[in-house]
């Protein structure tokens, strides 16, 4: 989306828990995605998705195997088609799936956007600890140029302190970190990263991504990473109310940039 002189991108990332389970055609939905110029999917429990999914975005899928090995977990990036970027696919690791965000005026610097989820059920990657699978995405970001623009979003299954049972301020009480919260804060650190989740207007204090049971407490396993390049760009992350049959809200971001004298008349 286009400013007098801001370029605005929207990111929308959601464990969405399955197409199976929600009508993605249904207009609701569909009204929620189209405000999003990114669309970052875990769990689709599909094996294919194409672009009826997504009239009017470029689609990019990596699909997760199971135990029955009957349907993947799937990941999905959209991206909107429009006038400013473009994108393409730029790698996968055994948890997350990458593309390329290429400016049309080849002035910005591109911005990587990941995905991470974490891979429950699926064996050969379940049994890879949270530092292994975290390694494989810094080995991928070595290959980048320093200062690159990067963009991560996911279901990490990793608990950081959130504001718990309710969107209402006024009832919030604090749920502490778990063991793999702390470590992600701690590895996504070390690649100089910054984890989004409490830190960033309008998700401050942090507001829970996971919905409650009967058996658990509202949690926020559900995070945006960004590069500390990319971090000056950020206006604000946000938890939004929809469910849809997930079990997960969505977690929405967005990043403003200075629009370049190239993009002045394009439309």
């Amino acid at each position: 989306k286009e400013g007098e002189s801001q370029i605005h991108i929207s990111i929308l990332t959601w464990n969405i828990n399955g197409f199976s389970d929600i009508k993605y055609i249904d207009h609701h939905l569909g009204a929620l995605f189209s405000k999003h110029d990114i669309i970052i999917l875990q769990e689709t429990i599909s094996k294919h998705v194409d672009a009826s999914y997504f009239p009017g975005y470029q689609i990019f899928h990596l699909v997760q195997n199971s135990y029955n090995h009957k349907r993947g977990h799937g990941l999905v990036i959209a991206i909107k088609e429009n006038n400013i970027f473009c994108a393409q696919r730029l790698a996968h690791t055994s948890s997350s799936l990458w593309v390329c965000l290429q400016f049309k005026d080849a002035i910005h610097n591109p911005i990587y956007v990941g995905m991470y989820s974490f891979p429950g059920g699926v064996p050969t990657i379940e049994k890879l600890s949270l530092e292994e699978r975290i390694g494989e995405i810094h080995g991928l970001l070595q290959t980048l140029h320093e200062g690159t623009h990067v963009f991560i979003g996911g279901d990490f299954n990793a608990h950081i302190e959130c504001a718990s049972n309710s969107h209402d301020s006024s009832k919030i009480h604090h749920v502490g970190q778990n063991v793999a919260g702390c470590r992600l804060v701690s590895l996504v650190q070390q690649l100089g990263f910054t984890v989004c989740t409490g830190q960033v207007d309008g998700d401050i204090p942090a507001t829970p991504t996971y919905r409650a049971t009967t058996r658990s407490a509202s949690t926020r396993p559900d995070h945006s990473v960004v590069s500390h390049s990319l971090s000056q760009f950020l206006r604000y992350t946000n938890v939004g109310t929809e469910l849809r049959g997930s079990d997960h809200f969505p977690l929405m971001a967005h990043v403003c940039l200075k629009k370049s004298e190239t993009f002045e008349g394009i439309s």
